[in-house]
């Protein structure tokens, strides 16, 4: 009896501290750790550090280091799950990571459509209009983000950009007729897919870790991507070395965390968090559109034998036209027409018709 007794003890303390591991898990997140004071949490994402999307990570990361004295960290994970965005929704929804920047165009792989309108194709094709667009003082974003975050079960923090996309192919684009036939790569979601297919395309979705190597063995002719992406992954030594500017459509993340983990922590550091995600869009936004991405990395690319081509506004106006089943699917969504039209009375306003070039190579590598 003494001895069954103290099994029964035995098996207590081990349930007991089972559940005491088990709160303390849940407490801090499958992938956040609080040691000596300083509470540690993991955000991912999906490109290599020096594209913008791991700059403005970073400078998530110092904000909230310097805001809470270090006793707060956020460790950046780049090319999360090899580059894969469903991946990293995924499992910042599970609490395998607490965090991270999610492109939006892979969301409605959840059934989120709360993002779409940021990448209709030629809706956003300039930074002044997109920077008014994100702005977390945007009612736009922060309905996007919450609605969204909402059915993800997840707390939506902010929108920031990595970049206008244009073609990279192995040659340049002048109408849709150029696409036809062609296997473009697209991230996984329905949106860019969708546009690709209008423009005559043969959208293939690919996590973009995996592109380069689908360049080399012809899985795909080429991708639509932004000047730093291109040089991020050095996709011209794969073969997609023909740039054609067509600013398509914007390629935003949302900034997201696990639920379960921004509750556990402590109203200052819910505070420092949300104070440094405010940021973030403007940040962004000086990235892409400061002479770092504009000029340098399209000089860098011309150095290395990539080329550029524009699109003219006549060449541009065919592509508008056979894009326009894209708009009838998506507004029959009374959500994404709503956003769709709020952007829409924006860019009508002098000030967001035009913009900064997006892209500003060297003449010499202009074709």
């Amino acid at each position: 009896m003494v001895r069954s007794a103290g099994r029964r003890r035995l098996a207590l303390l081990v349930t007991v501290g089972a559940l005491a591991l088990a709160a303390a898990i849940a407490a801090v997140g499958t992938g956040a750790t609080t040691t000596n004071g300083v509470t540690t949490l993991k955000f991912g994402y999906v490109t290599p550090a020096v594209h913008p999307y791991g700059q403005t990570m970073n400078q998530f990361a110092q904000l909230v280091n310097q805001a809470s004295g270090g006793s707060l960290q956020i460790q950046t994970l780049p090319v999360y799950a090899g580059g894969d965005d469903i991946q990293l929704l995924n499992d910042i929804k599970g609490g395998a990571v607490d965090g991270g920047a999610v492109s939006t165009v892979v969301w409605t792989n959840a059934k989120i459509n709360s993002f779409v309108a940021l990448q209709m194709p030629f809706l956003i094709d300039n930074y002044a209009l997109e920077q008014r667009v994100i702005s977390n003082s945007s009612g736009i974003a922060q309905n996007m983000l919450k609605k969204g975050t909402d059915k993800a079960g997840l707390v939506g923090l902010a929108l920031f950009e990595g970049g206008m996309r244009q073609f990279a192919l192995k040659k340049n684009v002048n109408n849709p007729s150029d696409l036809k036939g062609l296997k473009i790569r697209v991230p996984p979601g329905d949106i860019i897919a969708r546009s690709m297919s209008a423009m005559g395309a043969s959208p293939t979705p690919i996590a973009v870790g995996q592109v380069f190597q689908s360049l080399q063995s012809g899985v795909v002719d080429g991708a639509e991507a932004n000047s730093a992406l291109e040089l991020a992954n050095q996709w011209y030594n794969a073969g997609a070395n023909k740039m054609t500017i067509a600013n398509l459509w914007p390629f935003p993340a949302a900034v997201v965390i696990n639920k379960d983990v921004f509750s556990a922590l402590t109203a200052d550091q819910q505070s420092i968090i949300k104070n440094a995600a405010k940021d973030l869009p403007a940040f962004s936004i000086s990235v892409v559109s400061g002479t770092g991405n504009t000029t340098t990395v399209p000089q860098t690319l011309c150095s290395r034998g990539v080329t550029y081509h524009n699109l003219t506004p006549v060449q541009k106006r065919q592509f508008l036209r056979v894009v326009k089943p894209v708009y009838t699917k998506y507004q029959k969504d009374k959500q994404v027409a709503g956003f769709i039209s709020q952007i829409q009375k924006l860019k009508a306003q002098p000030s967001f018709r035009t913009g900064a070039p997006t892209d500003n190579p060297p003449a010499s590598c202009l074709s």
